[in-house]
């Protein structure tokens, strides 16, 4: 299926002003969810952390001057496919916009995100970021974060453990990772349950946990994948 069937919907708070890519929901319910409550999923319980820790990032990224997205003519094609999982797709996200992907199921919207987050390698269009063609630009230097609809957290590893790796592999010190890593678990509400292993967890916790390891770098762009779909658990 191409990307002529991805629709977005956009929010953007008074406070914001860094670029988020926050695709979160295939159906139309949910689209109409977030029209009477931003802060809703679709079980209509947990989705307030998520908005909150957006919220959170994006008043951090006013001081460090966030960029617009833009993705121009984005074709993608899976080795060993002729189907374009991406056609000529365009994305235009302003500094300090919120940006939902609704599509259905095959459609292209993870692809869409994990093209932006240089995981995926597009075959013709530009990306760019703040103005600055990040196209062949690695994962690591596109000051991106990604929560993955699996979450893909260490099951071995505590809830505070998971946070903490992703500040350790860029040289953090150890006192400060525990400091960032309990901040961003009290901000997404797991502060309590810091030493559980994630293998113990809900869906639902293993998602915020997931969110709150993404944030603890402080990323320009947050890109979340279904990030709403077990947030009730």
């Amino acid at each position: 299926m191409n990307s002529n069937s991805i629709f977005t919907r956009r929010h953007a708070g008074a406070d914001a002003a860094a670029s988020v890519s926050a695709p979160a929901t295939t159906s139309a319910a949910a689209e109409d969810a977030f029209k009477n409550d931003p802060t809703a999923t679709l079980e209509g319980v947990r989705g307030k952390d998520v908005t909150k820790a957006a919220k959170a990032l994006l008043k951090d990224s006013v001081k460090r001057g966030g960029g617009s997205i833009q993705m121009r003519d984005v074709v993608k094609i899976y080795p060993g496919s002729t189907v374009h999982a991406l056609d000529d797709f365009n994305l235009d996200i302003k500094p300090g916009e919120m940006v939902v992907l609704l599509g259905g199921s095959g459609c292209g919207k993870s692809t869409a995100l994990r093209s932006l987050a240089g995981l995926e390698d597009i075959q013709g269009g530009r990306i760019m970021v703040a103005g600055q063609d990040v196209t062949g630009v690695p994962v690591n230097k596109r000051e991106m974060a990604m929560v993955f609809q699996a979450y893909s957290l260490f099951p071995h590893m505590t809830a505070l453990e998971n946070v903490e790796f992703g500040l350790e592999v860029r040289g953090t010190g150890k006192a400060e990772c525990r400091k960032i890593a309990m901040e961003q678990l009290e901000l997404v509400g797991l502060a309590d349950q810091a030493k559980k292993y994630t293998q113990q967890m809900s869906g639902g916790q293993q998602q915020r946990v997931a969110l709150a390891r993404a944030l603890a770098v402080k990323p320009r762009v947050l890109l979340l994948d279904e990030p709403l779909s077990t947030l009730a658990c």
